[in-house]
């Protein structure tokens, strides 16, 4: 299951990067974590992609990996640190992040945000819990796969609603996919999930995870 789970992933992000746009490549920055902007940061607004409003970071990767911090946005603190991988020298990537509520506009290609929900589940899974936040990668270089084990640790200042097992769930041009597998349980305010090298990839085009908890 979890192999049939890791091609149906594979297949659908391919298939959701496929429809976003192209935009030129700006020169690399820092992968210091970006203080919070009083305004929307525009960095991570690029055409052809849905826009996430929150926090935002443009990055290099290489393939050593590293560890990518967003500024503390409406109480969510949202790092990710990703394990040795496939990266071809220095590549670029928008890092930012969202909570859907009023946050995330713009196409990807021509499809509108469809928000997390039982509604926009995929076929044969079911969506349960509720959003704490959504994680956008764009990724504007050749997909990337990773060889070693990967992390994405978030937390909320104002506590998680969930009590019970917080995971993450992939959207896709056909409906989200959550895989409670590797869900965890969270402490009051904090989890993290740990990606094995098999279960995540960096597409070319923007990869959406949606972090929920039930």
């Amino acid at each position: 299951m979890k192999r049939i789970l890791t091609l149906v992933l594979a297949t659908s992000i391919a298939a959701l990067a496929a429809c976003s746009g192209r935009t030129t490549i700006p020169e690399p920055g820092s992968n210091a974590a970006l203080a919070r902007p009083a305004q929307p940061d525009v960095t991570c607004n690029v055409a052809g992609f849905w826009y996430f409003m929150g926090s935002c970071d443009r990055a290099n990767l290489t393939s050593a990996g590293g560890t990518f911090a967003l500024a503390p946005y409406r109480s969510i603190g949202f790092t990710l640190t990703l394990g040795k991988n496939t990266a071809a020298g220095k590549d670029t990537f928008f890092f930012s992040d969202a909570t859907g509520k009023g946050d995330i506009s713009g196409l990807n290609g021509t499809s509108k945000f469809e928000p997390y929900s039982t509604k926009g589940c995929f076929t044969g899974f079911t969506c349960p819990g509720s959003v704490v936040v959504y994680f956008s990668n764009i990724n504007k270089g050749k997909e990337v796969g990773l060889l070693g084990a990967s992390s994405a640790a978030i937390t909320d200042q104002k506590g998680l609603a969930g009590k019970t097992l917080c995971f993450p769930a992939v959207a896709t041009p056909n409906g989200w996919i959550p895989d409670t597998a590797i869900g965890v349980k969270p402490n009051a305010r904090a989890f993290t999930i740990k990606y094995p090298a098999d279960k995540l990839f960096l597409p070319t085009g923007q990869l959406v995870v949606a972090y929920a908890c039930m």
